[in-house]
């Protein structure tokens, strides 16, 4: 099966979605011997949360286990994975004591669903509203005065010690799809931000086609960020199911 193109899949709870995305990609896997058979996926299934990833993952696909996973395990991963900013961030709160964030112990391929930070310090409020207006792609001239104060400071300690965050993991992931797939797979679509559809379409450009699965009238992570009516917007005269 050649897929060509973006392909939208649309359907209300219990419909079947997550194991209609699965068959789908069997369907491409078994049109694809040469690529398993040289190690590499033929298809990239995507999600926002672990949750969802472990739900298509156990559907038993024939395509390799790391191939199925979260957009942030996807595009660490594609960017040789670097050190986590979350992992030393006691180092940035001890040089910036007025502008300090809580620690987190994140993992790569866990949810970032949240907002950064408790509230418990000073800088959690800026550092929340930092990745809100990344993933909404807000340019940095239309942040106000306090955040842009605390983003100058942060992204300088970021690339003084040679660290990424959550949201650099999508906005600074390779334009290419990783692992060089030939369809991308996404999952729980509604709940994606402008910053990961936008990433998610360069990824399926890439590939040559994307499968977009999901309810924009179920979405979780709208607080978050999620862009839900992106799923409904025609682009490129896309095939919906």
């Amino acid at each position: 099966m050649d897929y060509k193109g973006n392909y939208t899949v649309i359907g209300p709870p219990g419909t079947g979605k997550t194991t209609f995305l699965a068959s789908r990609v069997e369907r491409v896997a078994a049109s694809h011997p040469n690529r398993l058979l040289a190690g590499g996926p033929p298809a990239l299934v995507c999600s926002l949360t672990k949750a969802a990833a472990a739900q298509a993952a156990g559907k038993n696909m024939t395509i390799p286990k790391e191939a199925v996973a979260t957009m942030h395990a996807h595009g660490w991963r594609a960017m040789d994975c670097p050190p986590l900013a979350n992992v030393i961030v006691e180092e940035f709160n001890k040089d910036n004591p007025g502008l300090a964030i809580t620690a987190s112990n994140a993992k790569v391929d866990d949810d970032i669903a949240g907002p950064q930070g408790d509230g418990s310090e000073p800088g959690d409020e800026y550092a929340s509203e930092y990745h809100s207006l990344r993933h909404a792609c807000v340019p940095k001239e239309k942040w106000g005065p306090e955040v842009s104060a605390w983003a100058r400071k942060w992204e300088a300690w970021k690339q003084e010690a040679g660290v990424v965050d959550f949201t650099d993991m999508i906005d600074l992931a390779p334009s290419t799809a990783p692992m060089d797939p030939a369809v991308v797979f996404v999952d729980e679509a509604q709940d994606m931000s402008k910053l990961e559809f936008n990433k998610l379409r360069e990824w399926g450009e890439s590939a040559g086609a994307m499968v977009t699965v999901g309810d924009p009238y179920q979405a979780l992570y709208v607080w978050r960020g999620a862009q839900p009516q992106q799923l409904l917007e025609d682009e490129d005269d896309p095939t919906r199911f």
